[in-house]
């Protein structure tokens, strides 16, 4: 595994190498020219050494830029200076060359390439504004120690090694691709045979690696603070997987800008978040099961590498890491990142208001229609979705009713509709599910799973037999 990762240096290496030895050689070769087929043999010699030494040459004046983010000036790097000296005092820690301030919700150190060979990396601390805007600044401080700390055994050295060795390889995997140039589609058409073979045999060891940074991290951190952490990342990531982002594209369907979502994240984080799904999704992440090939341990999984059973809830407070380390500067920084984020998603968000108007025009186009004759088949499934998608919960609801009254013959849609008004908590769903069983026997247990999914105790069973006026 950590040979095969190694053998990425074989991919750039191997130009040098050839153009040396090809070098070293040329004498041998031209004094040994005495037939035709020499001279051939000495022009193709050439012609690979020629190509070799053109590779290496673009290899090293190839620049590997710097992640995307933005950097902290000199002043404005002193307050986290401060926290990574008073750190390394306790221990050994990494002094990362450069410090990037990224839209993403991300804390990590990543090695950097200099050029197409990986020999001289800069190490890069990225901290993502979100995590600094969700972690305390305690948090925030066990969080920078675990990727900046040094390993002090031999496993945790080679893991180490692993992981930075697959950060370059990532990025040159998709640097060369962007590129145009004769040099950079070699390279790509190398790493595109290399790299998903190497990203497979590597994620174990990428796995094990998050798991020794964990127990490394307790040794110079309480494990209550590491657990606490560990619930924390857990839950923000869920937040705004489920929550935020969702929230922020749905602002498409009537703007074709991205709203300034970084300026919104802490206020909305605090707001919305609410105690009750703190518990579940720490539930619901201490029963994941761990994916095959997975690069990132299950929570229980890193909770039981350090010897214990379980995570506490935890309670999100005012306090911000973000104003402790950026200080007078996070305005700045937010602005900043906001701009770069919304540069880097306009053209999805351009799509995705141009869906919705296409949407809300199909829509109106349906209603239109239904006002002189009914709409049937598929395009009464598509205006109920439009209704759904589009259309206030009471607007909503007289569409379905419309469409239930233009198709009563249709079993399909009859019992989609019913599903739509059990959605909406409104009884008379289930007197179209049961119609649309009596129309079509093979619905019947498509319908008694509609009916389970939405039953009230005492109002809404599967074997319902009339229809309920209303459910509330």
């Amino acid at each position: 595994m950590a040979l095969f990762t190694l053998l990425g240096h074989a991919l750039s290496l191997v130009f040098p190498l050839t153009a040396l030895t090809l070098l070293v050689n040329l004498p041998e070769a031209i004094s040994s020219t005495r037939t035709a087929a020499d001279w051939v043999s000495l022009l193709v010699h050439l012609g690979v050494m020629v190509g070799a030494g053109a590779m290496t040459a673009f290899l090293w004046r190839f620049k590997m830029l710097l992640p995307s983010g933005r950097p902290l000036k000199a002043e404005e790097q002193v307050p986290l200076d401060e926290l990574v000296d008073s750190l390394r005092a306790a221990m050994r820690l990494f002094r990362p060359d450069a410090v990037r301030i990224t839209e993403r919700y991300q804390l990590e150190a990543v090695c950097v390439p200099r050029n197409g060979f990986a020999l001289f990396n800069r190490n890069v601390l990225l901290l993502g504004l979100p995590t600094l805007q969700a972690l305390t600044t305690k948090q925030a401080e066990a969080a920078i120690t675990r990727v900046l700390c040094w390993p002090n055994t031999l496993k945790g050295w080679v893991l180490h090694t692993i992981d930075c060795q697959q950060q370059c390889w990532q990025q040159y995997h998709a640097a060369y691709r962007t590129q145009r140039t004769v040099g950079a589609r070699i390279m790509a058409a190398l790493f595109n045979l290399y790299w998903p073979t190497c990203r497979r045999l590597s994620a174990p060891a990428l796995c094990l690696n998050e798991l020794e940074r964990d127990a490394l991290l307790v040794q110079h951190v309480c494990v209550d603070d590491v657990l606490e952490l560990l619930a924390v990342d857990t839950v923000v990531r869920r937040y705004l997987a489920e929550q935020f982002w969702p929230a922020m594209l749905e602002t498409a369907k009537d703007d074709a800008q991205p709203p300034h979502a970084h300026a919104l994240f802490a206020n909305m984080l605090r707001e919305q978040l609410t105690q009750d799904n703190i518990d579940r999704w720490l539930d619901e992440a201490m029963h994941e099961s761990m994916a095959e090939r997975a690069v990132q341990p299950t929570l229980s999984v890193r909770v039981a590498n350090l010897a214990c059973r379980h995570v506490e809830p935890v309670t999100l407070v005012d306090e911000s890491a973000a104003e402790t380390l950026l200080q007078e500067a996070l305005d700045s920084v937010i602005k900043q990142i906001d701009e770069i984020w919304r540069l880097s998603v306009r053209h999805r968000w351009h799509r995705e208001f141009a869906k919705h108007a296409e949407g809300r025009a199909r829509l109106a186009a349906l209603r239109r229609r239904a006002m002189t004759r009914s709409i049937q088949g598929r395009d009464a499934m598509t205006y109920a979705k439009l209704a759904k998608h589009y259309l206030e919960p009471a607007e909503a609801v007289s569409v379905y009713r419309q469409i239930a009254k233009m198709n009563p013959d249709d079993p399909k849609i009859l019992l989609g509709v019913g599903r739509l008004l059990l959605s909406h908590r409104i009884g008379d769903g289930v007197a179209l599910v049961q119609q649309a069983t009596r129309l079509d026997a093979r619905m019947a247990t498509k319908a008694q799973e509609i009916l389970d999914q939405f039953r009230i105790p005492g109002q809404i069973t599967a074997r319902a037999t009339s229809p309920a006026s209303h459910v509330a």
